[in-house]
């Protein structure tokens, strides 16, 4: 997703969602965004995801930096 996309997630509250999988199995993911350094510069995503089972206390999570020209930074 481009740079603009995550501009509305730097809000400092985690985006909580219910979804369910392909499989049909309920999850929870949350989604945090956030300045990596200084305000209109790289964004630091951080994704995870969980089945509300053990999952839930280790969820899967990854986490990516993409600065303000839409180039990924790193992880």
């Amino acid at each position: 997703m481009p740079y603009s996309f995550w501009l509305p997630f730097l809000s400092g509250e985690p985006i909580v969602r219910e979804i369910v999988a392909p499989d049909g199995t309920p999850c929870c993911v949350e989604i945090n965004a956030f300045w990596d350094d200084k305000p209109n510069g790289d964004i630091r995503v951080i994704l995870s995801i969980d089945d509300g089972g053990r999952d839930a206390l280790m969820p899967y999570g990854h986490d990516f930096i993409l600065s303000p020209d839409g180039s990924f930074v790193g992880e």
